[in-house]
């Protein structure tokens, strides 16, 4: 997942099925194939976090928004030094260590995005 390029733009999609409507999520269309079962242009929803909350997403899958802009969907670590986290890939590839995290949106469910767009 790279966000949203000059020419993409922002699209309304369903909830998941069985989400309470009551949270605030944010929907991502994913670009890779580091986290499988997601595959390139399927849907994750994740809990909509302003923050970086650790003691919520340590050990659980997020998509993560670090310093540097980027946004990933990993599974975050803690890192190696205070106040850095690593980032796991469910496909084996290398962590990516010691970043810093401004926040972080806890995976809720996954879709075909041809059964949710609306």
């Amino acid at each position: 997942m790279d966000g949203v390029g000059p020419n993409e733009g922002l699209y309304e999609v369903a909830l998941p099925p069985g989400a309470p409507a009551d949270f605030d999520y944010v929907a991502f269309e994913i670009r890779g194939f580091s986290m499988p079962p997601a595959q390139e242009r399927w849907i994750i929803y994740c809990l909509d976090r302003q923050a970086f909350q650790p003691d919520e997403v340590l050990g659980r899958a997020c998509v993560v928004e670090l310093a540097d802009g980027k946004l990933m969907f990993k599974v975050v670590r803690r890192g190696y030094s205070p106040g850095a986290y690593n980032l796991e890939s469910w496909d084996g590839a290398p962590l990516i260590e010691d970043v810093q995290i401004i926040r972080a949106m806890p995976f809720v469910s996954i879709a075909d995005p041809h059964i949710v767009r609306k």
